[in-house]
């Protein structure tokens, strides 16, 4: 094993990365790709755990579009069933042998909706490997359902606190854990996937999209906080396709004043359904609501398919990684960053067009402000 004291004083050596979901696709990707770069990965595994909606899982179903040896929530919250043929993929096209690679990666159980296991995760990195560069949270799921329908029940209310446990608090609790050992060391580099659904709200997507926009407005407040320990701060947001399609999907049942014949806004639901039809079980009884029970999915995608919606997410997360100053907000992909730049027209605009309503309420005018208050020292 590499001397810790070597990689810390060589800025341009190899890095160690810790993943919070090591067993998810990306994260299986990302450390196939940081092995092969001659870096270090800690990955935090999530199996065999209660999910706290677990109450739910009596209510939930799998889809049809489920692998057949797993059934229900509970064992999608285990792992992706397409994960092991996706590992063998990467393996094979690999040019590595497990010589090369086994001293330089260690897996840990962690469950990142509880604190322990994220201190644990991160303390095993220190411990093993010396330091932490990198910490990557890559931990997903997506909450399919109008904000009113994810309202209907307790059952839908349930997985809707898990969808931020997952998304927005697991991730607190990971970079909580991380900063005490960045601030020891003078370094590091956090990194959290979102998407530009962090720009863009999406019909049928708001618990997905709110639980994104507040670890946002989380990431972008602590890198002011922790700067002067030259911690890095950046969120990644990767087209929706790798938000979405690459983690486990939960869907709650339609209410009929959103159904796509009497309902004009494109919901997620109704744009997913029609576009990759073996996404949710439709059922062939007339007197049955489509989407009538709570459903749980994983899409399933050959490897080849896998590795081309995740390529460009994972080289940018490779570049930033690696990068001496890297961005606050990385947006992947040319889709991604005209639909942000679009969004950010239409608000401009809409600004512009209110700003004599929003400068009528001051009590004073500007010249007399500045006067009257002096230069404040503004954030960004």
């Amino acid at each position: 094993m590499a001397n810790t004291e070597e990689r810390q004083n060589d800025e341009s050596g190899p890095r160690v990365w810790v993943l919070s979901s090591g067993n998810s696709l990306l994260g299986a990707y990302i450390t196939a790709q940081a092995l092969g770069h001659g870096d270090y990965v800690v990955k935090g595994v999530h199996n065999n755990y209660t999910s706290p909606s677990a109450a739910a899982e009596p209510f939930l179903s799998s889809s049809s579009s489920f692998s057949a040896n797993t059934s229900g929530i509970r064992a999608s919250s285990i792992e992706d069933p397409r994960l092991p043929s996706f590992v063998e993929y990467l393996r094979k096209k690999s040019s590595l042998t497990e010589q090369d690679w086994q001293e330089r990666v260690k897996e840990v159980p962690c469950n990142i909706r509880r604190v322990h296991d994220c201190q644990a995760l991160v303390a095993s990195a220190v411990e093993v490997f010396g330091r932490v560069d990198v910490l990557l949270c890559c931990s997903s799921q997506a909450l399919v359902g109008t904000v009113e329908e994810l309202g209907e029940s307790e059952v839908t209310r349930m997985l809707l606190r898990d969808q931020f446990e997952v998304n927005y608090f697991g991730p607190v609790n990971l970079i909580r854990a991380s900063l005490p050992w960045f601030r020891k060391q003078g370094h590091g580099h956090i990194v959290s996937v979102g998407g530009i659904t962090g720009h863009l709200g999406t019909p049928g997507l708001g618990a997905y999209c709110s639980a994104g926009w507040a670890l946002e407005g989380f990431c972008d407040t602590i890198a002011y906080e922790v700067a002067p320990f030259n911690v890095k701060v950046t969120t990644l947001q990767a087209n929706l396709e790798v938000g979405v399609l690459t983690h486990e999907i939960r869907s709650v049942p339609a209410l009929q004043a959103y159904y796509e014949d009497v309902n004009s806004a494109p919901l997620f639901r109704w744009i997913m359904s029609n576009s990759l039809s073996r996404i949710f079980s439709e059922t062939t009884d007339g007197d049955t609501e489509p989407f009538a029970g709570i459903q749980s999915t994983y899409v399933p995608l050959p490897d080849e398919h896998i590795e081309m919606l995740l390529a460009e997410t994972v080289h940018a997360l490779m570049v930033i990684g690696a990068h001496p100053n890297p961005p606050t907000r990385h947006i992947v992909g040319a889709e991604g960053v005209i639909s942000v730049k679009e969004k950010l027209k239409t608000a401009t605009e809409e600004f512009e067009d209110f700003i004599d309503c929003s400068r009528a309420v001051d009590v004073i005018g500007e010249d007399s402000r500045t006067e009257k208050l002096g230069n404040t020292r503004q954030l960004g």
